[in-house]
């Protein structure tokens, strides 16, 4: 397990945020691959260098899915806790933006002296981002990647019971 704790060091912190990024992404693409191998996406494709495409299509599929499904498990709870946990995928994809493509986001009338650091955007001029949280964001999305897998399993555990089901009334 990685240690997450701030050690001043920006360059590394940042490099945590890459690299369990691509970790969570990687997650996410698994249980989009997982559910489009056991449930009909309807011709659709996801496109997996969008994240944020991914997880709503996956979001989209899911729901039919857990409307289809009328075991006893629990379809409705773990809909609505995968349902959330994609939005935190969005929200936490969307700071890795901000800080992996900070410079994109600087406004063009800054000074070059002004570009130095990563400088964060919002209308709010909070200012530099720091390491610490960079580390805090790279815990974020190690743990979203876990739940990634956590709810992967879960799913295709429900797939499997509802292909039982429905083999059984047929």
């Amino acid at each position: 397990m990685p240690t997450f704790q701030d050690d001043g060091d920006f360059v590394h912190a940042l490099g945590f945020v890459a690299a369990f990024a691509a970790y969570m992404e990687f997650a996410l693409e698994d249980f989009a691959k997982a559910v489009s191998s056991a449930v009909s996406t309807g011709g659709k494709k996801s496109d997996r260098y969008k994240v944020t495409l991914q997880a709503r299509q996956l979001r989209e599929v899911l729901r039919k899915f857990y409307q289809e499904y009328d075991g006893d498990e629990f379809p409705g709870q773990e809909f609505e806790a995968v349902s959330s946990l994609l939005d935190d995928v969005l929200v936490a994809q969307g700071q890795r933006n901000q800080v992996l493509h900070a410079a994109y986001y600087i406004h063009r009338e800054m000074e070059a002296r002004e570009n130095e650091g990563v400088a964060r955007h919002n209308k709010e001029g909070k200012g530099l981002v720091t390491s610490r949280e960079l580390y805090d964001l790279s815990r974020r999305l190690n743990h979203l990647e876990q739940n990634l897998g956590i709810h992967q399993m879960r799913f295709l555990h429900s797939a499997k019971a509802l292909a039982a089901a429905k083999m059984t009334t047929e």
